[in-house]
C-alpha cells in the first residue's frame, strides 16, 4: 500500500514539475511577446497619439492604459492645451466676461 502511495505522490510531482515547466516557458514566450510589442513603433506611436487625443479633445485620462507612451503623451496633450488657452487669451476673455 505505502509502494502504491508513494508511485502515485511520485506521479503526481512529475505532472506537476512537467506543468510547471510548461507554464514557465508559456509565462517567458508571453513576456517576450509583450516586450516586443511594446518596443514596436507602431504601438508607441499609437499610445502616445491617444494620450494627447485623451487631454486635448477629452481632457480626461483613460484609466485602462497603463502605457508609459500614452502617459507622455496625455503630459504633452495638457501641456499644448494649456499653451494654446494662454496663447488665444482665453484666460483674458474669461475674466471679460
Amino acid at each position: 500500500m505505502y509502494l502504491l502511495q508513494e508511485i502515485t505522490l511520485l506521479g503526481i510531482t512529475e505532472r506537476v514539475e512537467s506543468m510547471t515547466s510548461t507554464h514557465d516557458k508559456l509565462m517567458n514566450q508571453i513576456l517576450t511577446t509583450r516586450e516586443i510589442r511594446i518596443k514596436d513603433p507602431i504601438h508607441i506611436l499609437r499610445g502616445f497619439k491617444d494620450g494627447v487625443t485623451d487631454a486635448v479633445i477629452n481632457g480626461s485620462m483613460d484609466d485602462e492604459y497603463t502605457n508609459e507612451y500614452y502617459k507622455q503623451g496625455y503630459d504633452f496633450g495638457i501641456s499644448l492645451y494649456a499653451e494654446l488657452m494662454i496663447n488665444n487669451d482665453f484666460f483674458k476673455e474669461k475674466r471679460k466676461k
